[in-house]
């Protein structure tokens, strides 16, 4: 499973050799689907994983526009169908109908409601960071300070990569995702 994910991740960023804008959208898809009370009623994470390599969209400058980009595409699927193939053998992570795979459906549904407010032409970095803050059930966004020293009032990205590591195994092996 490693293998194929690490094969794919080069590949699927345009280039990008170590792949972290794709291992970061991977991660804040989990995290968007771990958030208190969801993790038990969630779809796996490698199910999660799957539907991120099959429908991923490398941002070269904006990680807020390629997870939400990708999020459309992965809701316009499972809004199709809640079925997963298995990435390496020839089964199904999930089926048809899958619980999991519907309650991860419906919530991410549901936040691509609430970040339909970045499309109005005025939205401001404020209502961007409060939108993020909800789907993410959080304040970080919010709390984040303004690099130009405005009112929150300005246009522009609400999320901010400020470090491009990529993370490790704790047994010291490669990198995962």
């Amino acid at each position: 499973m490693t293998r194929w994910f690490n094969d794919l991740v080069g590949e699927l960023n345009a280039g990008e050799s170590d792949g972290s804008q794709m291992r970061r959208i991977t991660k804040l898809t989990k995290k968007f689907a771990r958030r208190v009370g969801w993790k038990d009623k969630t779809t796996s994470g490698i199910c999660i994983t799957k539907l991120v390599v099959d429908n991923f969209q490398c941002s070269e400058d904006r990680d807020d526009k390629a997870l939400r980009e990708m999020w459309k595409a992965i809701d316009k699927k499972l809004q199709k169908s809640t079925e997963i193939d298995h990435p390496v053998l020839d089964t199904k992570l999930a089926s048809e109908g899958d619980d999991a795979v519907t309650f991860f459906r419906d919530c991410l549904s549901r936040a691509l409601k609430t970040l339909e407010v970045l499309d109005n032409s005025g939205c401001t970095r404020k209502q961007a960071r409060e939108a993020w803050n909800e789907v993410f059930d959080t304040d970080f966004f919010t709390k984040q300070p303004d690099n130009n020293g405005d009112d929150g009032g300005s246009k522009g990205s609400a999320m901010k990569v400020t470090s491009v590591e990529t993370a490790r195994r704790n047994d010291g092996g490669g990198r995962f995702g």
